[in-house]
């Protein structure tokens, strides 16, 4: 340890103003509400199970209530009962999935603690660069992760053009923030001029710390820890970062590392990812004695058998297969990229089917979640599909012809028709989500393939009329598990809704081309693209179900699947053609919706009120956006309910009057369940 703690020594520290800053025990109102902020939404919280969106809902009462909670910790050095208790759980991360090595733990915090902890690294993290050095890149303000990469790409060409070679050793630590030495990490934090006041904070929040498991919803008795720092605290990885400075500072002491362009590199860092550079295999022996030197001080031990040595540059023919205890490999992936020292166009192009491949998993996964939107899974796609893609591109160029066409038909699939990119079902066109009758007893069913419906009709001869309602309740509703799925959905859309900033859908449909389109349907639609566009940016404030959004989103678009464009004729028996035009005004199922409107506003409706939202003299904008929107939600069910309910030939009248109740009751179902979530704002309200 003195060895290692010297060579951090001999770096920069901290000035003493920033020290005390950094240490002082009042916490203002400021910076609770600056953590709150930067809090991410969405999280699992704790063992209390408050999440950060209710600290966020009522900020304006709890900001001052943990201002002067967070001041009296920090002023008594005492923490509340429980404060700094976790739950543990795991996240797969590669390799065999029974091997328990192959999973890493995550500790589920309270959100009080997290917002402490997110005070204390939001000092902390204006003054890294002055102590972490720029190999660094992770956590440390105005540094980028493609640094690390663009350096690992350049430097094979760089040592090849000078004739030279060098090895780049990928370390993989064993556990790295659960073992690490918590004695140490002050010690290297007051070597780096972190003063008292911070370093009794930090210890503060690791001392009595104690965790509980969930494995299979069984929750442990709780077990105190004492090493390491805890993966899910938002302090946790800048509180590494000293670490993995002092592993750098030690690389430094006993001179490893190559020369480039006048300046020696012992090694690039991104958290605890750590690439080390040496001249050649014969240094190997010198930098795992350092490596063990530094374990001994921290708790950091190479996993040997994941560590790789990586050759670069003007490489000789005959390396070994492995060098002291290491495998020698060609290429080696490290933060998400695949590195060799040679380019492969053919493991380039494989590289780039496993990242679709991935994505395509990532779809599966979310068209798995059948209560989204299309503007959840719109949102969902770009942040944990498309994303990724376009990491790797950054780094690896313009992806093959191929996997881009392959990536839009997965996109549009999922997007569009919320299916898997390999769904090998045949679903009903006109109904991808699933059949839906709206007769109460029968909403949750969702039958959406041939193969559903004909189990479900062998299953329904086989009982007795009466005992047909009790089969389909039990059997495919589960009893009432599809309705509380249903209004949890709901709950999940409304957080969903919050975190959108208003406008979002009509800045992704407002380009010039997308108008275009919307101006070539003029005879279809009774405005203008730009009309229409203002619209859209207008329905999308509405805090309500996205689910009743979508189908007016798809009418102004032409973007239904209507009888016409599926080449067949509408379930009603009407002369006309079965384009929207007919689905959303002119159909008998639409006109009992609209039949409703009309008795309810004391006069007839023309199209533009509907299709525009033009509100009839005497009634509040806002609830007439409403209105609008539950019309044609309704027009699309019972389009939908016609088709689920005709087999054969277009039905006889009756049906199609069925079909309108359901519609008319799907309407009014649709403005109830708008005041029953109670989120109309209070202008709304007093329109009505």
């Amino acid at each position: 340890m003195p060895e290692v703690l010297q060579a951090l020594a001999a770096g920069r520290r901290l000035s003493e103003a920033q020290a005390a800053a950094l240490g002082a025990s009042a916490v203002t109102e400021a910076e609770v509400a600056r953590a709150l902020r930067s809090a991410p939404p969405g999280r699992s919280p704790g063992l209390d199970g408050i999440p950060v969106e209710l600290y966020r809902r009522f900020k304006a009462s709890f900001l001052s209530i943990l201002a002067r909670l967070y001041t009296a910790v920090s002023t008594l050095g005492q923490v509340p009962a429980g404060f700094t208790d976790g739950l543990i759980t795991i996240l797969y991360k590669a390799g065999d999935r029974a091997d328990p090595a192959n999973y890493r733990p995550i500790t589920l915090l309270c959100t009080d603690y997290r917002l402490y902890a997110k005070v204390l690294a939001l000092r902390l993290n204006p003054c890294l660069a002055d102590v972490i050095d720029r190999e660094q890149t992770a956590f440390v303000p105005g540094r980028r992760i493609g640094e690390n990469v663009l350096a690992l790409q350049c430097l094979p060409e760089l040592l090849r053009r000078q004739g030279r070679w060098a090895v780049c050793i990928f370390c993989d630590f064993r556990k790295a923030y659960d073992t690490l030495d918590r004695g140490f990490l002050f010690r290297a934090m007051a070597a780096l001029g972190v003063g008292e006041g911070f370093l009794a904070l930090v210890r503060l929040l690791l001392a009595d710390t104690r965790a509980r498991a969930t494995v299979n919803r069984w929750v442990s008795t709780p077990e105190a820890s004492h090493a390491g720092v805890r993966q899910g605290c938002p302090l946790a990885p800048l509180l590494y970062l000293f670490i993995a400075q002092a592993l750098l500072c030690l690389l430094r002491e006993r001179n490893l590392g190559i020369d480039v362009a006048g300046q020696r590199f012992a090694a690039l860092q991104f958290a605890d990812d750590a690439e080390v550079l040496l001249p050649s295999v014969d240094d190997i022996p010198s930098f795992l004695s350092a490596m063990a030197t530094f374990g001994d001080a921290t708790g950091q031990r190479l996993n040997v058998e994941k560590t790789k040595v990586l050759p670069i540059g003007a490489v000789p023919s005959d390396l070994p297969p492995a060098a002291h205890g290491l495998q020698v490999v060609s290429e080696a992936t490290s933060l998400g990229v695949t590195f060799a020292s040679t380019p492969d166009p053919a493991a380039a192009a494989t590289r780039w089917q496993e990242v679709l491949e991935g994505l395509e998993a990532c779809y599966g996964r979310i068209a798995s979640l059948r209560r989204l939107s299309i503007f959840g899974r719109g949102l969902a796609s770009a942040a944990y599909g498309v994303s990724r893609l376009l990491y790797h591109a950054e780094f690896s160029g313009h992806p093959p012809t191929a996997t881009t066409e392959a990536l839009q038909r997965a996109t549009s699939k999922l997007v569009g028709r919320g299916l898997a990119p390999h769904a090998q079902q045949r679903r009903f066109a006109e109904y991808p989500d699933g059949i839906d009758h709206e007769f109460f007893d029968f909403a949750a069913a969702g039958i959406s393939t041939l193969g559903e419906l004909l189990h479900l009709r062998q299953a329904l001869t086989a009982v007795h009329s009466q005992a047909a309602y009790r089969m389909v309740w039990f059997a495919q509703l589960r009893g009432a598990y599809a309705f509380v799925e249903r209004h949890v959905a709901a709950e999940r859309v409304a957080l969903l809704v919050d975190a959108l900033p208003p406008g979002w859908v009509s800045a992704a449909q407002s380009a010039a081309d997308q108008l275009a389109a919307v101006e070539a349907a003029g005879a279809a639609h009774d405005g203008s693209g730009q009309e229409v566009a203002a619209l859209l940016q207008r329905l999308w404030r509405l805090r309500c179900d996205n689910g009743l959004k979508e189908p007016f989103w798809l009418l102004a678009h032409n973007g239904l699947p209507t009888a016409a464009r599926l080449q067949s004729s509408c379930k009603c028996g009407a002369a006309a053609p079965g384009d929207r035009l007919h689905h959303y005004w002119a159909c008998p199922v639409a006109a009992a919706v609209l039949s409703s409107i009309a008795a309810a506003a004391g006069g007839s409706i023309p199209r533009h009120a509907i299709w525009l939202c033009h509100a009839p003299a005497g009634i509040y904008a806002g609830v007439w956006d409403l209105v609008c929107l539950a019309a044609v939600a309704a027009m699309d069910h019972g389009r939908r309910t016609l088709y689920a309910l005709s087999t054969g030939p277009p039905p006889e009248a009756p049906l199609s009057a069925i079909a309108g109740r359901s519609a008319r009751a799907r309407f009014w179902s649709n403005l109830a369940d708008f005041i029953a979530f109670d989120c109309a704002p209070l202008s709304c309200l007093g329109g009505v």
